[in-house]
């Protein structure tokens, strides 16, 4: 998925899943004649002066060969993510950026905005690259902070980061089989749902971002994330698990139909200058580009 000049692209309850940026063997940005960005954001890339907003939502094994094996911004872009699971995303540039599963890069030399992260309640675990799980660079210059809180991550730590951070295995009931046995997404087997021992578990003591996909439907983006990726109702107040699902493992509890895991793309119409993807549980399995 590629956004330029967008405005605000809402993203909830969605699973990206297995896609490739490929890079043709071009890791550096001052390669003559490359004019657009090649391998960059597996699943997401967004370019200059627009807002990515997530909740809800899986991104899983996408890779890359620059930098954001699951999300790449550059330029002035504002990403805000939250109650959202990666796992085995990565990058494979032999360079010191880039960002295993979030990369970001800008040049303020040359008047760029600087890009930005904030988010809370996710999980990011054994994502692969150079990097780290997550790179926000500026060229020869130090970047704004990022404000991820209440977050799970493989190393226990995110360098140049205000918010709480913690370490600690988020023990996915079956992260080889992420959609589960059934092959459908957001039903109760789901393999990165978290067990009972999750370092996970009640992470997230911020409350609920707005709805601002409308995932029930119900004609309301200012009332509270009313529902997980599965559908089941996020308690009333905080403490939250952090990820995409707030029942664990074996729960029992009424959730809505799921969506078969076969390929389904969904394209922002270019006219507008906000796309959304909700509450249709889309699987989008590979590159899905919304530009101006």
């Amino acid at each position: 998925m590629c956004s330029s000049d967008l405005g605000t692209l809402l993203i909830s309850s969605c699973s990206f899943l297995n896609n490739y940026a490929n890079g043709n063997n071009q890791f550096d940005y001052t390669t003559p004649g490359q004019a657009a960005p090649q391998g960059e954001g597996g699943g997401i890339f967004a370019r200059q002066n627009c807002t990515i907003r997530i909740a809800n939502s899986v991104f899983a094994g996408n890779r890359c060969d620059r930098e954001g094996g699951a999300i790449s911004v550059e330029v002035g872009v504002a990403l805000q993510i939250y109650f959202s699971s990666f796992y085995n995303n990565s990058n494979s540039s032999p360079l010191g950026w880039g960002g295993a599963a979030i990369g970001g890069w800008y040049d303020p030399s040359r008047g760029d905005s600087a890009n930005s992260l904030t988010g809370f309640g996710n999980i990011f675990w054994q994502n692969q690259g150079n990097a780290g799980e997550i790179a926000m660079v500026a060229q020869a210059s130090t970047p704004p902070a990022t404000t991820l809180t209440g977050t799970l991550i493989s190393t226990g730590f995110l360098s140049n980061n205000t918010g709480t951070i913690v370490g600690g295995n988020p023990r996915f009931a079956d992260p080889a089989r992420p959609a589960g046995v059934d092959g459908i997404w957001f039903t109760a087997d789901d393999g990165l749902k978290i067990t009972s021992s999750s370092a996970a578990l009640n992470l997230a003591t911020s409350t609920r971002p707005a709805d601002f996909a409308d995932v029930d439907g119900d004609g309301n983006t200012t009332e509270l994330l009313p529902v997980d990726a599965q559908g089941v109702a996020y308690a009333a107040n905080p403490p939250y698990h952090a990820g995409a699902y707030q029942t664990q493992a074996g729960a029992l509890l009424p959730q809505p139909p799921g969506i078969p895991g076969t390929p389904v793309a969904t394209a922002g119409n270019g006219d507008r200058k906000s796309t959304r993807l909700n509450s249709s549980h889309a699987n989008i399995s590979y590159a899905v580009f919304c530009l101006k």
